[in-house]
């Protein structure tokens, strides 16, 4: 089972940005949403191989929520905000866990 991340609102995000992204490198697909940045968030963001940066004017919090989740390929999805560490223990513990209930 494959889970996409979303980063539905991002706006010059560059301090911790890199972070958070770094903790999501076990996931095949990591969108983020950018409501223009004008520091170097969608250059760092860009910099990972499973990041996709979208870039829309801000419409609403719930708005680019839903915009994000039209951008994903998977039917799971992860919501995460740009200062948010996802604890890599917990996320690969729980990931596998999904995988096993997805198989059976």
């Amino acid at each position: 089972m494959k889970i996409s991340v979303i980063n539905s609102w991002t706006r010059n995000s560059q301090k911790y940005l890199a972070n958070c992204l770094k903790s999501l490198t076990i996931f095949d697909e990591v969108i983020v949403l950018d409501n223009g940045s004008t520091d170097k968030t969608i250059k760092i963001a860009n910099s990972f191989k499973n990041v996709r940066v979208v870039e829309h004017k801000f419409i609403g919090f719930g708005a680019l929520k839903n915009l994000a989740i039209e951008e994903t390929r998977n039917s799971w999805i992860l919501s995460i905000d740009s200062d948010e560490i996802a604890i890599r223990m917990n996320v690969s513990e729980k990931y596998t866990n999904l995988n096993s209930y997805g198989s059976s």
